[in-house]
């Protein structure tokens, strides 16, 4: 076996295309669904429909036992443009964080020594 050490930042590093295969018109948020606004709140969902199987009296699973789940699924991003660049962010940042890291050495919050302040201070 050959091993390769490579940056965890590179998990993030993945074609957007593969994310979404051609010629699937839905994928889910991004795709042709009306969404829904919650009150309130203002973030977008909508309500996709699955099957699950259920146990009967005698625990096992049958196929005859099938119930239909409405699921809310939120949608934190508006479109694919903003789902590709969060995850870009992310991946930038983690690498940043890899580089600070293997720069500077750990930092223990214990190290931290914080000189006292005024009298008063807490409460201005």
């Amino acid at each position: 076996f050959s091993f390769v050490l490579r940056p965890v930042s590179d998990l993030l590093n993945i074609p957007f295309a593969s994310l979404f295969p051609e010629g699937e018109g839905d994928y889910g948020c991004f795709g042709k669904r009306n969404l829904t606004v919650e009150e309130g709140t203002g973030r977008k969902y909508y309500i996709q429909q699955t099957s699950k199987q259920v146990r009967d009296a005698e625990g096992s699973k049958n196929i005859s036992n099938m119930v239909t789940i409405s699921e809310i699924r939120y949608c934190n991003f508006a479109n694919r443009k903003a789902l590709e660049d969060s995850i870009t962010k992310k991946r930038l940042s983690l690498e940043r964080a890899v580089t600070v890291y293997l720069e500077e050495g750990r930092l223990l919050s214990s190290d931290f020594l914080l000189p006292a302040g005024e009298p008063g201070c807490e409460t201005a």
